[in-house]
């Protein structure tokens, strides 16, 4: 056992046995055994251990080898001191890093939402030609010519003529369909070699005003009533 002072305070360098299991978990934990010890020992003694403590050797760093008394024979073991835990490090590559992410989010708080563009206002000057043309190709087919006009207005002149009588008194033998009588009247323009038959509005309107036909509803169907076929 040898002796030495520091600041004051002496030291006595002593070997003591210590159980392999306490040496391994001082180890792992990285803890100075000889404080530790001095620390225990002061406690149980009621002495104030923080009056005076010894300059021990500067600590391995992380990665380096620390001498550390072992038990019994006054050899020493090696201890390796494990390096400190790297911080994480982000790759720089990564699209999808923090940073990117923290400012594709800023843009979007910022960036306003695109207002709806109207489509542009026709203007007269380009529907005018439209409206023009669809005019002129209306008024050519319903335009009739008064050679036409005449044809049919005799068509169905002569059918009234030859093919309808009128009754003074209604009666269920005096009312016609009017969906049967255009039948009839196309049938009539078939066997006379009609060559542009009469469309069914033109043959009631003139029927109505040119020969006043009395049209009425009996039941569902619209009817001529007060004439009968001949």
């Amino acid at each position: 056992m040898s002796a030495r002072k520091s600041s004051g305070v002496t030291w006595h360098k002593v070997e003591i046995p210590i159980r392999s299991d306490i040496f391994d978990r001082v180890t792992d934990l990285h803890l100075d055994l000889r404080d530790e010890c001095n620390r225990a020992l002061a406690k149980i003694t009621g002495i104030d251990f923080s009056t005076g403590r010894p300059s021990y050797a500067t600590p391995a760093k992380p990665g380096e080898t620390a001498p550390v008394p072992a038990a019994g024979s006054g050899s020493r073991k090696t201890a390796v001191t494990p390096p400190a835990p790297l911080r994480p490090v982000m790759n720089a590559e990564d699209p999808r890093s923090p940073a990117q992410v923290l400012a594709e989010k800023q843009d979007a708080a910022h960036q306003k939402p695109r207002a709806h563009q109207a489509p542009a206002p026709v203007t007269s000057s380009e529907t005018a030609p439209l409206v023009s043309e669809v005019s002129r190709s209306l008024a050519d087919t319903t335009r009739k010519s008064p050679a036409e006009k005449r044809t049919k207005e005799n068509t169905i002149k002569k059918y009234v003529k030859t093919r309808i009588a009128r009754a003074d008194e209604e009666s269920p033998d005096t009312i016609i369909p009017k969906d049967e009588l255009y039948t009839l009247f196309e049938r009539w323009c078939r066997e006379q070699n009609v060559a542009k038959i009469p469309e069914r509005r033109t043959f009631f309107i003139a029927l109505k005003n040119q020969y006043a036909f009395t049209d009425r509803m009996i039941g569902q169907k619209s009817c001529f009533v007060n004439i009968h076929m001949r």
